[in-house]
């Protein structure tokens, strides 16, 4: 599990949806949470005990750098527009 806090400047909003990934490995799930100006992404990692076969390796690789780069892609937020 992966938490993140953040505090939104005046009239700024998350700009996406909950982020999801799925494999045949585990998976990815985002809850964002909004109270106001805060903002709380919690990313869960649910991965089961397993055995990759050689032929998988490739896809699970990718699978896993899948996750990091969504673990490291830093939040969006934009102006608020009436």
């Amino acid at each position: 599990r992966l938490e993140l806090d953040i505090e939104l400047p005046a009239g700024w909003v998350i700009d996406r949806v909950p982020r999801r990934i799925e494999a045949p490995w585990g998976e990815v799930d985002e809850e964002l949470e909004v109270d106001g100006r805060r903002v709380r992404s919690t990313l869960y990692l649910r991965l089961g005990a397993q055995v990759v076969d050689p032929e998988s390796y490739p896809e699970f690789v990718r699978f896993c750098h899948a996750v990091d780069e969504l673990g490291s892609r830093p939040p969006v937020a934009r102006r608020d527009t009436p």
